[in-house]
């Protein structure tokens, strides 16, 4: 919560300046170029259009360097520095090791295509935690089992998932992941379609193989657009 409002009092600020900064490139050469001529007559001058036109062309020169492409820098150079320290933050983090398999152990990973099993398996996304993240976990998932992970809300299970997904460091213990895996997000992501298209994702709708449209909901509004 506390990260939200400081957001949004940044993006505030940031469109405070962005304001002034483009109402001073539309004001500055004017004024300033006013402010000058009133000094040039002030001081006992004669004003002559020769001179009001050199200032001015000068004054638009300068403004297109001061006034614009300066401020411009400035705001991209801001937003580069950021980005090259979230670069950087990110290439510096710690690399997840993968263990050499020999021939003999593809052998066997290949007869076992498809086995979850977990070992006295501490994780911690912290280095050295007081307390890890998930403690003396054992589980062992056959091939084609379904198996639901249940939960209060932090008690571990999006940090399981990214145990399995060797996201989160493991401190000690082993897990055994044949195969292959595919992960798909708890965060749901939608694009602009009918809800028939969000869920086919571009295949053919083949509606004996479709249990979904036994739902009354959804055969009423599996092709309004979302």
């Amino acid at each position: 919560m506390n990260n939200s409002i400081l957001e949004i009092d940044v993006v505030t600020t940031t469109s405070y300046i962005k304001g002034i900064s483009l109402a001073l490139m539309v004001f500055t050469e004017r004024l300033t170029l006013y402010l000058t001529l009133i000094t040039y007559v002030l001081l006992g001058n004669r004003l002559t259009g020769d001179v009001v036109f050199s200032m001015a062309q000068l004054f638009n020169t300068v403004q297109l360097y001061m006034s614009i492409l300066y401020p411009m820098a400035i705001s991209s150079y801001a937003e580069a520095n950021v980005s090259i320290k979230r670069l950087e933050e990110f290439l510096l983090l710690e690399e997840n090791t993968e263990k050499a398999i020999s021939d003999t152990d593809k052998i066997i990973e290949k007869e076992k295509t498809g086995t979850i099993r977990i070992i006295k398996a501490n994780a911690s996304w912290l280095p050295n935690p007081i307390v890890d993240t998930l403690m003396n976990i054992n589980l062992d998932i056959a091939p084609g089992a379904l198996c639901c992970v249940v939960g209060n809300v932090g008690a571990g299970k999006s940090s399981f998932l990214q145990l399995l997904l060797k996201e989160l460091p493991l401190n000690s213990g082993r897990i055994e992941i044949s195969g292959s895996m595919s992960y798909a997000s708890q965060e749901p992501w939608l694009f602009v379609s009918t809800v028939r298209n969000n869920i086919l994702f571009g295949r053919s709708f083949l509606k004996n193989r479709c249990a979904i449209t036994q739902i009354k909901i959804y055969a009423n509004y599996s092709l309004h657009i979302i």
